[in-house]
């Protein structure tokens, strides 16, 4: 019986380690889930951003172009189109290349909160399995302690 209850205890303890390198594993995560969301934040912010230079440039190209034909010949108002058109090719191809960050961050979280919850449905188990075998030792101990005063009275009389 203390054999049974000493394999208990080492199972016990097994889980238990078992259960904190989970813990261990869920505040990693969970680390690496606020970096990603903060990276994600910031990638949204820089895109927020250089849409509105693109649509300030789109704006003063419109009005420059307006200017411009007033004030200059036709030939220099068609390099500056040229130039500023240049200028959001440049931020399109930006902004395309944020985009795709972007989603491909949006998927990164998604496979972190996955892996979260099952991380969390294991502590859950876990949990579980260790409530049940604190019962079961409580139980052992109970019975063992039950025949020893029995004995103890046996020797007595003997």
């Amino acid at each position: 019986m203390s054999l049974d209850w000493m394999q208990r205890c080492s199972e016990l303890e097994a889980l238990e380690i078992d259960f904190n390198n989970c813990q261990g594993n869920a505040e990693y995560y969970q680390e690496k889930f606020e970096q990603v969301q903060f990276k994600l934040m910031d990638r949204i912010g820089k895109y927020e951003d250089l849409n509105k230079k693109y649509v300030e440039l789109e704006s003063c190209l419109a009005g420059i172009a307006k200017e411009e034909s007033k004030r200059k010949g036709f030939e220099a108002v068609e390099a500056e189109l040229a130039f500023k058109k240049n200028e959001i090719k440049v931020l399109r191809i930006k902004l395309g290349t944020e985009h795709e960050k972007v989603k491909y961050l949006d998927k990164k979280l998604a496979a972190m909160e996955k892996h979260k919850d099952q991380i969390n449905t294991n502590n859950a188990a876990l949990n579980k399995i260790n409530m049940s075998l604190i019962e079961k030792m409580t139980k052992t101990d109970e019975q063992m302690d039950e025949p020893t005063a029995p004995a103890r009275i046996i020797r007595i009389n003997a």
